[in-house]
């Protein structure tokens, strides 16, 4: 990215708009983590257990602190439901070693399935790790959008992407991917066509178009 210049101030009214559309977007992230949490769960049913997988998932995707302790409650919390209905999930294997400390990706998959013949099991979270991380980053791009087009006439578009970013809190992995999304996102709307005689159908192609969220 090039580097970040001073944006306009906002006003009081306005900050709080785009506060609320962030925690929306929040809100929409933590639900998406759990659905994806509950779906890499139910991939590895009778084999390992919830909570290993659980915890799996959050070092997965770097989540530490307050967040992964709100979101391991509501998976937990999201299964005890689940499991009042019926469709109880294992949340203890006889045998299991102690969580042990994080390390890179590659490590903890191989640590975390270590002595299991699972060879599928270690391919699937790979899958479903990225298929979550292409779901958060079409979140994040949704809600981007609504800031760029609010701040058009006293931002840049990367200074609104950097206000929602950190309004949002985007972890910083995806924030280059972030801007580069959303402009191929707006560029599809706003670029005028090459044959202004074409038919309504001939409009630019996004590269990345939006599509529908994958839960994994």
């Amino acid at each position: 990215m090039s580097p970040r210049k001073p944006s306009r101030k906002l006003s009081v009214a306005r900050r709080r708009e785009l506060e609320v559309q962030a925690a929306l977007a929040r809100e929409a992230v933590i639900h998406f983590h759990v659905s994806s949490a509950i779906a890499l769960i139910e991939l590895a049913a009778e084999r390992v257990s919830a909570v290993r997988m659980l915890d799996i998932y959050l070092r997965m995707h770097g989540i530490i602190g307050p967040e992964a302790e709100l979101l391991s409650y509501s998976v937990l919390a999201a299964l005890g439901h689940r499991a009042s209905k019926g469709a109880p999930a294992s949340l203890f294997v006889e045998g299991e070693e102690p969580a042990q400390q994080r390390g890179t990706l590659l490590k903890v998959i191989s640590h975390r399935l270590r002595g299991r013949t699972h060879h599928d099991l270690r391919r699937w979270v790979e899958l479903a790790t990225g298929a979550a991380q292409a779901g958060l980053l079409d979140i994040h791009v949704g809600y981007a959008a609504k800031f760029a087009r609010e701040l058009v006439e006293s931002h840049s578009i990367l200074q609104a992407v950097d206000l929602y970013a950190d309004m949002a809190g985007v972890p910083q992995p995806l924030r280059d991917p972030l801007y580069l999304f959303l402009l191929d996102r707006l560029a599809a709307e706003e670029l005028p066509r090459k044959n202004p005689k074409a038919s309504p159908n001939a409009d630019r192609v996004s590269l990345f178009p939006q599509r529908p969220r994958r839960v994994i």
